[in-house]
Formats: structure tokens, sequence, C-alpha cells
């Protein structure tokens, strides 16, 4: 999942966690994720996840949309192969690229019953043992 941490033309910071591609950056309502700073159309740049260029796994990439301009760690690219860091300008605001923490599953049942067996053969052995007696 990506984490985009976007800075508005005020100075205000929101955190986005994304997880459905393709995703559209803009003012628009239909945006999948809107910002409204000055200098943002209404659908400016777009987020996709692409297969690696080499080997196996996937890829985030960047796509300034129609004649919308984004700049990349300071530099105007159409697209960019995101990578953690990357400082994108769109407009006033500013994303900065992360990934998001893994979510970590819950494991409680199966720990609970993992557990359970270890007792259980710890209570056997022990009877095993005292019975050889």
């Amino acid at each position: 999942m990506l984490r985009l941490d976007v800075t508005d033309d005020r100075g205000a910071v929101a955190a986005y966690e994304i997880s459905e591609f393709p995703l559209v950056i803009g003012r628009s309502a239909n945006a999948g994720l809107q910002i409204a700073a000055a200098g943002v159309f209404e659908e400016h740049a777009c987020i996709q996840l692409a297969p690696a260029r080499s080997g196996p796994g996937q890829r985030f990439t960047m796509e300034a949309l129609g004649s919308a301009l984004m700049s990349v760690n300071g530099e105007i690219l159409p697209n960019k192969q995101l990578a953690v860091g990357d400082e994108i300008s769109l407009g006033a605001a500013r994303v900065t690229v992360s990934l998001a923490p893994a979510a970590r599953k819950k494991l409680s049942a199966h720990e609970l019953f993992v557990w359970t067996l270890l007792l259980l053969l710890v209570i056997f052995e022990s009877a095993v043992i005292h019975f050889a007696r």
C-alpha cells in the first residue's frame, strides 16, 4: 500500500493510504485523491501500479495528465517511476511518497490453538514419564 503525505498551499498536511489503482489526483469531485491547492488541475496526475521492468513484482508510476505539469524532486517530468522519499509538486501542493506500514494479521485464535496443543503435549509427556516409573 502506498502512503502519500499531502501538504496544501496553506501548509496543512494530510496523510492518505492508497490501495486502489489507478488513482487520479486533482481538484475534481471524481478524483480518487482530491487536492484543492492553487494550480492543481481538475485531473492533474494519475498513479498506476505497473509490472516491474525486470524481474517479478510491481512498481508505482505517476503520470501528469493532459497539459498539467508535475515536478518530481525538483525536476519537471511527464511521468516517473515512484520511489520512497520522492517529493512531487502538483501546483502549490507537495506530495511525499512512502510505503504504508504493513497490516498485521490478528493471530490470537491460531496462537491460542498452538499454545493449547503445546500444553496438552507437556501434560501428556508428564503423565507418560510419571507412569513409566
